[in-house]
């Protein structure tokens, strides 16, 4: 019984208000959920408008699977979101929507594949002579 409540509350189906971002959505019921093992660009770099469109057609207004996996130093529930089998996480580093986030998710050979996929097709921020990972674009602001 108690194995049943744990799953239970990692694995929930919910529904996606909104999108802040390339890799943070809002559930219907107020909870931030940044997405675990990605990191998509910001705002207002380069391929950030992109990246916040395409995760917003993928789960806006449609019922994802939360698997929760932490909290990060914001607070923010940190989840693996699927749209039944497919993996939303994936998804975004797979067109070329957002980086492998390496130093979080090292064992993750999923996204470590996806990413070298989009790298190996030139989609998305792939197509750019020289994209800026987040993390050293915020580096630099």
């Amino acid at each position: 019984m108690i194995v049943l409540l744990l799953l239970a509350s990692l694995l929930s189906a919910e529904t996606v208000a909104r999108v802040t971002d390339g890799d943070t959505v809002v559930l219907a019921d107020g909870r931030r959920i940044r997405l675990y093992g990605i990191d998509a660009p910001e705002t207002h770099q380069p391929y950030g408008p992109d990246a916040r469109a395409f995760l917003d057609r993928l789960v806006r207004g449609k019922d994802v699977t939360v698997t929760v996996r932490a909290r990060d130093l914001y607070g923010r529930t940190v989840a693996e979101l699927r749209i039944g089998q497919a993996s939303v996480n994936e998804s975004m580093v797979l067109a070329g929507y957002a980086w492998w986030y390496r130093s979080l998710a090292k064992r993750d050979k999923a996204l470590e594949q996806a990413e070298a996929q989009a790298r190996k097709k030139g989609i998305g921020l792939w197509a750019d002579t020289a994209p800026v990972a987040p993390w050293e674009w915020r580096k630099r602001k």
